[in-house]
C-alpha cells in the first residue's frame, strides 16, 4: 500500500499488484481537481459512423469544428456515443466543457 507517507519520494511499484486507485479532492495537480485531471479521449479514430468520448458526462454539450475553425455541429452527448456519419471525411476538433481533441472522419 502506498499513502501519503510516501510524500514526495519516488516508490516503485509492481503495477500487477494494483487493485485500485484512489484520489482524495484537491489532491491531484497543482490546484486542480480530479474532474480537471480527465483527459478528453475520442474513439475510435479515425472513426466512421459512432464516435465516443471518454471523460464525458451523459448529457454534456459537445463542439465539433472543422479544420479551419469553424463550428460543424453541436451534439447532446449520450453513452451511445455521437454520430459523426454525416461529417465529411477530414480533421476535426471536438470541445467539451473546455477540453479539446482531434479526430478524424474517414
Amino acid at each position: 500500500m502506498i499513502n501519503e507517507q510516501a510524500g514526495s519520494k519516488d516508490v516503485s511499484v509492481d503495477i500487477s499488484s494494483i487493485r485500485k486507485i484512489m484520489f482524495k479532492p484537491g489532491s491531484v495537480g497543482v490546484g486542480a481537481n480530479a474532474a480537471d485531471a480527465i483527459a478528453l479521449v475520442a474513439f475510435p479514430n479515425p472513426a466512421k459512423d459512432v464516435l465516443f468520448l471518454a471523460g464525458v458526462d451523459d448529457g454534456s454539450k459537445v463542439s465539433v469544428y472543422a479544420a479551419n475553425g469553424a463550428l460543424v455541429k453541436e451534439y447532446s452527448y449520450s453513452d451511445e456515443g455521437i454520430n459523426v456519419s454525416s461529417l465529411p471525411s477530414g480533421s476535426y476538433m471536438i470541445t467539451v466543457s473546455g477540453k479539446s481533441v482531434k479526430f478524424n472522419k474517414l
